[in-house]
């Protein structure tokens, strides 16, 4: 079907919402679980006692580990009452049914931070300190480049709910209490003192100060020394069900360490022996120091209305390792996992590895490693204004989908990160449909070493804009690489299958903030195109591209000669790199002339491209 208007996302068109359940279903299974089969019910509230009862509201436990306990291995439902919860939960491997349901969605909080009260001013005006009797000193670097000492602490704290950035000098020492400007603290740990100062009209009597107490051990799994322990821990167990649930505020180590942690067994070869069916609705799993939430080796999941916010590194993703690398996938098939996640915000994470390596080092909205990627669908959901990518799927995925989602605003502070979908080294089809990629600091979707994608009824424009630039610049849209030389045993990589179907791609061009941009709709690896055996050859023969709309400044080619240039070529022998929109479309190969249908726009008003998360309405 064609856009009945170039602004209007097919999500809005009613043809889709039909349409949507054939793709949930071709991603695979999600969580079937029956909530009427609980046989018991525990009630737990901050102002309860362990050694009450639990059996109802006015005689409620304490600690919700005092409920999983007691639950055996009957189906149990679990009642959090409004409160803070500031001690770990851990559910050990089992498959009876365990619901945790907050008696009001997002106001039982499971914190790793405390309330902190004490604090004294020192000789500097605002400036306070407290005793701080830990020394955790400088996490692991674990095998990751380019990381800091900012990235290797895991201090956290909160004043009137507003994070304080902190400040580390050399080697992870404090700075002077003179060099601290009001929302920064600092750690002295050879005085064992926190030093904060506080912004202009706060008193720090009445103000609420919460530092991150929990969340920071390490060695808590016996496979490294370098993950810390999650605030709540799911062990291979199946049949689990968090709903409306706050879990934030962990002390949790870069890299390897996430607040809530779902942990199959990487052990297992397929997925039919992994752990089962996990629902989560109405969570919200944010301000934590790295990870917000981890779900490995699992199958069956459905996470639903929840947001993984603010999070230091990324906001969640998965891991299936044990079953990913197959040499032959024709001969050793690999049964889907499948995962929805719908209407869930993936925002602003990275805060504590950004401006760093660190951004292309497992950082992202969300990213998804390995065999996880097997049969998952992303409906409506944001991938915003993370200091990293946006969504990275990460090799040997397949049957993935990216529906009506929105990914925008994504600003890597270094040249490594910053893509809004990076599609690393997967055997797809990876789907990409109705969603809108736009004014990511690098190019908006970027696939390397990947057949069999689709892009189609997409909005892809002003990417790869990074307004902090001096020089003149390259503006890319969309970017496909090779990739031969990595791994390239584990599975046969081509450029085949691709489908660029019904999009919307425009290019920034010309002067954009007295600098020279030249705008790139495509960018390939490979030259002498279409002659030779190269990507980009193999590329162009193969793809079925068609109903497509391109605008680009063509006043901006670098020569002068004002061509509309559609694929932009890495320079070979003949150094003629770039292929106008015209000679395109002239080109034959295996699927025939491609884009006969489609049209060049210059200009193209984007200004009523609408948000592809927000539902219609009826």
């Amino acid at each position: 079907m064609r856009f009945t208007t170039p602004y209007l996302p097919c999500h809005q068109l009613p043809f889709v919402c039909a349409a949507l359940s054939i793709f949930a279903s071709s991603c695979g299974a999600q969580a079937k679980i029956d909530e009427s089969k609980t046989v018991q019910t525990f009630y737990v509230s901050p102002s309860g006692q362990d050694s009450n009862t639990g059996t109802d509201a006015k005689t409620p436990f304490a600690s919700i580990q005092k409920a999983i306990d007691n639950s055996g291995s009957k189906p149990t439902k679990i009642v959090l009452a409004d409160g803070t919860y500031r001690r770990y939960v851990e559910v050990k491997p089992g498959d009876n049914l365990l619901i945790f349901e907050a008696q009001n969605a997002g106001k039982a909080i499971i914190s790793g931070a405390d309330s902190v009260a004490g604090w004294k001013e020192t000789e500097v005006k605002s400036v306070f300190s407290r005793e701080w009797t830990q020394k955790w000193g400088l996490n692991t670097e674990n095998a990751w480049w380019g990381s800091t000492p900012f990235n290797r602490r895991r201090e956290m704290v909160y004043l009137n709910d507003d994070r304080l950035l902190q400040r580390v000098g050399e080697q992870g020492a404090p700075v002077a209490a003179t060099a601290l400007e009001p929302g920064e603290f600092t750690v002295d740990e050879n005085n064992s003192q926190i030093l904060l100062r506080v912004p202009r009209g706060v008193d720090i009597n009445t103000a609420n100060v919460e530092v991150s107490m929990r969340g920071h051990d390490t060695g808590f799994y016996p496979q490294t020394q370098a993950w810390s322990r999650p605030l709540f821990k799911i062990e291979q167990h199946s049949n689990i069900v968090l709903r409306g649930l706050v879990i934030k505020r962990a002390a949790n180590a870069m890299k390897f360490g996430a607040a809530l942690h779902i942990e199959g067994d990487q052990t297992k070869r397929s997925a039919a022996e992994l752990p089962e069916n996990v629902l989560i609705d109405r969570c919200t799993i944010v301000e934590n120091n790295a990870i917000g939430m981890e779900i490995n080796n699992y199958r069956a999941v459905t996470v639903k209305d929840s947001r993984f916010n603010d999070n230091g590194e990324r906001g969640a993703g998965m891991i299936q390792v044990g079953a990913e690398r197959n040499v032959d996938p024709k001969t050793l098939q690999i049964a889907r996992r499948g995962y929805l996640w719908q209407n869930c915000q993936f925002n602003d994470n990275n805060w504590r590895m950004a401006g760093t390596w660190g951004e292309m080092n497992d950082s992202a909205g969300f990213k998804a490693f390995g065999q996880s990627g097997n049969g998952e669908l992303f409906l409506r959901c944001q991938f915003n204004r993370n200091l990293a990518n946006g969504y990275w799927q990460d090799y040997s995925g397949e049957n993935t989908v990216l529906d009506s989602c929105l990914i925008e605003d994504n600003m890597a502070l270094t040249a490594a990160g910053g893509y809004g979908i990076l599609n690393e080294m997967t055997r797809g089809p990876l789907t990409v449909k109705g969603c809108v990629i736009r004014r990511n600091s690098n190019v908006g979707f970027i696939s390397s070493g990947s057949p069999n994608v689709t892009l189609e009824n997409n909005f892809i424009y002003y990417n790869n804009f990074d307004p902090k630039k001096n020089d003149n610049y390259w503006a890319q849209e969309v970017r496909i690489n090779s990739d031969t030389g990595r791994d390239s045993a584990d599975f046969p990589f081509t450029l085949k299958g691709w489908k660029i179907i019904e999009n919307t791609f425009a290019s920034l061009g010309g002067d954009v903030n007295g600098k020279l941009v030249i705008g790139q709709i495509f960018q390939i690896g490979g030259a002498n195109f279409p002659d030779v055996t190269t990507p980009a050859a193999q590329f162009a023969k193969y793809v079925v591209s068609e109903n497509n709309t391109f605008s680009k400044n063509p006043t901006d080619h670098e020569n002068g000669t004002g061509m509309k240039i559609l694929y932009s070529l890495d320079a070979g022998a003949d150094n003629k790199p770039n292929i106008t929109f015209e000679q395109w479309q002239a080109q034959t190969n295996a699927n025939g002339k491609q884009d006969q249908k489609s049209k060049f726009v210059y200009p193209l008003d984007l200004s009523q491209v609408k948000d592809p998360t927000i539902k219609p309405t009826k």
